[in-house]
């Protein structure tokens, strides 16, 4: 009797092994899906292009012109930020971007937030455009080049993708017309 426990244990210590093994295998792909960060900044940099190139811009020689690096936290000047593009000497905005990862700047965000981090700082970069604290009547923020961009912050998700291409469009042409959501 004692032999047949023995292997019900083993087979069930062996079932549960497996079991865990698998979930195990299971959590480690969907680690794995996890973009490495500058990866997925790289897929932002060449999303920008592409909505530069719809509204008319050819920005191919800046945005091969960038440096761009990523580490955990980003601190200058005893202040943290999410990204940040550096002045040059002249005041202009450099073509140096960084980007930090820790997870109220990137891990913990979703990708519409990595999206308006890194368009806000390619704004600086490549477009030459400070930042801009105005609001629209609803309290919406009016461009995307408002300070402060990540720390948990977005101006447009799943739950209002209407507002992305306003954004874009003010971010391209900060002459862009309110739009009508901007009123309510």
């Amino acid at each position: 009797m004692k032999g047949i426990n023995y292997r019900v244990t083993a087979l069930y210590l062996l079932l549960l092994a497996g079991l865990l093994n698998f979930s195990h295998c299971d959590v480690f792909d969907k680690e794995s899906k996890v973009q490495d960060p500058l990866e997925e900044i790289m897929e932002h940099v060449e999303q920008f292009k592409k909505e530069a190139t719809q509204r008319g811009f050819k920005l191919d020689a800046k945005v091969d012109a960038l440096e761009i690096s990523v580490q955990k936290r980003l601190v200058v000047d005893d202040e943290e930020y999410c990204g940040y593009v550096p002045l040059t000497p002249a005041g202009l905005y450099s073509n140096h971007v960084m980007f930090a990862t820790n997870s109220g700047c990137w891990g913990d965000l979703s990708r519409w937030s990595h999206e308006v981090l890194v368009f806000h700082e390619l704004g600086h970069a490549i477009l030459d455009r400070a930042h801009n604290e105005d609001m629209f009547p609803n309290g919406a923020w009016v461009s995307i080049m408002k300070r402060r961009t990540g720390f948990g912050y977005t101006l447009y998700g799943d739950s209002n993708l209407e507002r992305r291409e306003y954004y874009i469009d003010e971010l391209f042409d900060e002459n862009t017309p309110a739009p009508e959501w901007a009123q309510q």
